[in-house]
Formats: structure tokens, sequence, C-alpha cells
């Protein structure tokens, strides 16, 4: 044992070393906002409550949705699934409807070609209904007699398929003529309006209607002059231009 002096000198030294040493406490203040930061971080690395979204995923599913992806690149990627998209077409190709093909037969090309039909038509006197009753009753339609505009003649009309119109020419016994219109795919009903070629000449115009049926467009014209005089229908039948 040492000296009473020595053993408080030693004592002194003792407390000074561990007051050097000793941590300084943290403020009440200080300790709350480390706790809530933590707190915090907690949260937003794994939520209690995660919201029902597509971007969250818990770290156990990562390689679940890594598979998942990986198989969705492989089928993308597949060269066997190459092949299906012209097999559905060729099958809605094969849906057309028998106007639709009927149109594009007779230039046996692609079904965007427009297709040409020629043939001949027969007019004939025409007629007009009037009511007989009232006021009309005993009133008949009194039309020129005359030998114009009777007999035969050609037709050649041309149906596109992509934009679904008709144009084409007349000639014979009614003239020279010029024909537009439109037809439907679907049900293969044609409608034109016959135009005068010679707009000066005061000849016959009027209207056309037509079915088109596998490889036979068949219809009817009704036509008048100028002066609404002479009044003509006809019938025609086309086939494909050869």
């Amino acid at each position: 044992m040492g000296t009473p002096s020595l053993l408080l000198c030693e004592r002194v030294a003792s407390r000074r070393q561990a007051a050097r040493i000793r941590v300084p406490s943290i403020p009440p203040s200080v300790q709350w906002m480390a706790t809530r930061t933590s707190v915090r971080s907690r949260r937003m690395t794994t939520p209690s409550n995660p919201p029902p979204s597509s971007w969250y995923a818990p770290p156990m599913r990562a390689p679940l949705v890594a598979a998942v992806l990986g198989v969705a690149l492989f089928a993308c990627n597949d060269p066997s699934s190459h092949g299906r998209e012209p097999a559905a077409a060729s099958s809605s190709s094969s849906t057309t409807s028998p106007a639709a093909s009927a149109a594009a037969a007779p230039s046996g090309s692609a079904a965007s070609a427009p297709a040409v039909w020629t043939g001949s038509y027969a007019s004939k006197p025409g007629s007009m209904y009037v009511y007989d009753g009232g006021e009309w009753k005993g009133v008949h339609f009194r039309g020129d007699d005359a030998s114009v505009g009777l007999g035969d003649g050609t037709l050649a009309l041309t149906l596109d398929p992509k934009t679904h119109l008709v144009h084409g020419t007349g000639a014979g016994s009614l003239g020279d003529l010029i024909i537009t219109g439109a037809f439907d795919p679907a049900s293969g009903e044609v409608s034109f309006s016959l135009l005068r070629k010679d707009t000066t000449d005061r000849g016959f115009t009027g209207t056309g209607v037509a079915h088109l049926s596998g490889s036979a467009l068949s219809g009817s014209m009704r036509l008048s002059r100028g002066d609404a005089h002479v009044i003509r229908d006809a019938d025609f039948a086309l086939a494909p231009a050869p």
C-alpha cells in the first residue's frame, strides 16, 4: 500500500482519464430526430401496407419477377411465333364476301386491282305511273311515240375494290353515255348515274341498278330525254372482261 497522498493522486489521475474518454450525452431533441428518421427509413424500405401498385415487389419475389420477364422476352423473340400473323391474314381473306371476290375476279390479280365488266343492253319503251284519283283522275303520260332510243347497245363498267367506285361508258341506241356510281362489296349492290358524253345533245340520261353475284353482273336502267317526252327502260347483263 502506498501512502495516503499517493493514493489520492492516483484517484485524481484515473478520474481525469475517465473524463477524457467519456461519451458526451445526446440532448433529447437530437434523440427524437434520430428516432423519427430511423422510423421513416424503415417505412420507405419495407412498407407495412404497400399500395396495390405494379411497381412494388417484395424482396423475396424479385427472382420470380425476373423469371417472368425472362419468359416474356423469350416469347417475343421466339422465331416460331413469327408465322402466326400471315396465317391470321389468310384466314381473314378467306372470309371475304362473294361480291368483293367477284369484283376482283375479272382481272385475275390481287383483290385491290380494279375489275372490268363488259356486255350489252336492250332498250324498250318505258312508262310512268300517275296516281289515278282526285285531281289526277284521268291524267296519263303522253310521250312521243318515237323510234329513238330503241334497240341494243354496249356497256363497260369498272369496279374498284379499294374505293368502291364505279365508272364506265355506254354506246348504242341510247347514245354515248358516261357512267359513274358506287357498289357495296358486302351485298353486291351496284348503283350508278348515266350522263351524256356530249352535254349539249339533250340525249338520254338516267340511273341504273345492278347486282353482282359470282361472275355475273346484271341489272336495269331507266332513262329519259332532256325534254322528258321519251322514256326508255333497258335491261343489261355483263361478264368479266377477257
